[in-house]
């Protein structure tokens, strides 16, 4: 029976569960009211691993944090590697907004957020661990199941490299990490392929036809995307005479899309400067 505490930041607490091994309990760990750089660090954890070696997570959070990790993709489709392989099932609950705890089957760990660290206090009491354990599962049990809506990154990246080639995915990877922390992470994942469509001058129709089917988003929601950011002077189009049928629009980056960019795309933009024209049959 011992207890401790440590200051340490979110990514070498979540590196020390991650090597927890899965238990009888399910989930293996609960997480309650964890703060939004703990699931961040989580997402950057969990990238170079092979989920099925992970200890089973369940996360009760207030629906405020989730919906703002939602709205990050680089966050949320690492989290969706976790959910789609059954490794993680977020919920919304916890009307203790001041509670936020770590519970493992033998282990309970109290967070106390910083502003870039976490002040963890660690106990191994038996009956701490035994009330916290029924507190933060009947907390996760109670919660209301949370779906990101949102693709795995692994499915993106795959899906992007099969249908339109490996410059592409590796040009969407370098848009992704130039926006993947907290600030800038609010990039919806429609508005970075559509700029990194500009670079290699896919088709829209295409493109939003690819994004539909991995369940990305609609041929709607590319289309409103694709007007937003021709109203922010960040994309033109070109007409494609088809062989039969309507004619379709090619994609294109304006030279002054650099110059013209707002935070947080004016990290991206400089990543896409180096146009590279590609032919009809590269662009399929």
């Amino acid at each position: 029976m011992s207890s401790s505490s440590h200051l340490r930041d979110h990514t070498s607490l979540l590196e020390s569960l991650c090597t927890i091994e899965d238990s009888t309990a399910s989930p293996a760990i609960v997480l309650v009211n964890p703060p939004v750089a703990t699931l961040a660090a989580l997402a950057d954890v969990v990238t170079d691993r092979d989920p099925v070696t992970l200890p089973s997570m369940g996360v009760v959070a207030e629906e405020a944090t989730l919906k703002f990790i939602r709205k990050r993709f680089p966050i949320a489709a690492k989290l969706a590697e976790l959910v789609d392989t059954d490794r993680l099932d977020l919920r919304v609950g916890s009307d203790d907004k001041a509670t936020r705890v770590c519970v493992t089957s033998d282990t309970v760990v109290t967070l106390v957020p910083g502003d870039s660290e976490l002040l963890t206090l660690e106990s191994q009491d038996t009956d701490a661990v035994e009330a916290a354990r029924e507190m933060a599962t009947n907390q996760f049990e109670t919660g209301e199941s949370f779906s990101l809506r949102t693709p795995p990154l692994s499915t993106v990246r795959s899906g992007l490299e099969d249908r339109f080639g490996a410059a592409v995915r590796e040009d969407f990877d370098r848009v992704l990490a130039a926006v993947a922390d907290n600030e800038a992470g609010n990039v919806d994942a429609v508005t970075l392929l559509l700029l990194v469509g500009c670079k290699h001058e896919l088709q829209q129709y295409k493109l939003s036809t690819w994004g539909e089917d991995v369940s990305l988003a609609s041929k709607a929601t590319f289309s409103r995307a694709k007007t937003e950011l021709e109203d922010q002077g960040l994309l033109d189009t070109e007409r494609v005479p088809p062989d039969i049928g309507r004619p379709r629009n090619r994609l294109v980056l304006p030279d002054n899309a650099k110059s013209v960019a707002q935070p947080p795309l004016d990290r991206v933009c400089p990543v896409l400067e180096d146009k590279k024209m590609v032919t009809a049959s590269e662009a399929r």
